[in-house]
């Protein structure tokens, strides 16, 4: 094993799930078309009042209103990182700097936490578990190629999920269409399980000694085995090359 490999981290000892994009999930059907029987769905983005009921109307409202950036948005998506009709290098779409999110330094930078709720329908929605879920980004500068990504999950109220994972890409932030990163990048369009509270990847982005801006995109889905909601997280840009920092701004996906 090269020690690249040793050094990334790896999520452990939880079984693996099927990362599930929202649209898949909670509105693939009008709400006349809804079930004649209880059923759940997952809202991701969308801050919801535990003590309200909601029909689905309303769900879907509030989720097409959300602002600033909600996570959710992915009309075309069959997967966290399969976009159907858009060329190789083209990245997976729906991800954005959560709301929008602190750069807390030349080197650090944390999203907002993003809402992940189980919402139970039958003539009305209730909620029944609510999560929350963060990305926690650090560069180490320098001429290292490498930053820290912490996907921290909590647990707010109501049931407990029964599976959580992680999905993972690094892009390149160009004027035309982004596209996945190369030239001694860690892979792009990983997955695996991670624990309840969430985990830590460490990732290379691209090698080359002229300037680039680049950013990681880092899906945490939380699976209550009945419906999965997945919060999908940009990153803040890095400008990469001879010194590594995080850019003073940042593209936002929206």
């Amino acid at each position: 094993m090269n020690s690249r490999a040793l050094f990334r981290r790896k999520a452990l000892g939880v079984v693996a799930v099927a990362v599930m994009p929202l649209a898949a999930v909670a509105f693939t059907q009008p709400a006349s078309a809804a079930p004649a029987h209880g059923y759940y769905v997952a809202i991701t983005g969308v801050r919801l009042d535990p003590g309200r009921t909601y029909t689905i109307e309303q769900l879907r409202h509030l989720q097409q209103q959300a602002a600033p950036m909600v996570m959710h948005r992915v009309p075309t998506s069959v997967g966290p990182g399969v976009d159907k009709g858009v060329t190789p290098y083209s990245v997976a779409s729906g991800f954005v700097l959560y709301n929008p999110g602190y750069r807390r330094d030349a080197y650090t930078y944390d999203s907002n936490w993003g809402p992940d709720t189980e919402e139970y329908c039958n003539g009305s929605c209730t909620q029944v578990s609510y999560y929350q879920t963060q990305l926690h980004e650090v560069v180490y500068g320098g001429s290292s190629k490498t930053w820290v990504l912490k996907i921290s999950v909590q647990h707010i109220s109501g049931d407990y999920a029964a599976d959580f994972s992680w999905w993972y890409a690094c892009a390149v932030n160009v004027s035309g269409p982004d596209h996945y990163c190369k030239n001694g990048a860690d892979p792009s369009q990983t997955s695996e399980p991670m624990g309840s509270s969430g985990t830590t990847l460490y990732e290379h982005f691209e090698n080359n000694a002229y300037n680039n801006t680049e950013f990681p995109m880092v899906a945490a889905t939380v699976d209550w085995g009945s419906v999965a909601g997945v919060n999908r997280n940009r990153g803040w840009d890095a400008c990469t090359g001879p010194s590594t920092v995080l850019c003073t701004t940042s593209g936002t996906g929206a």
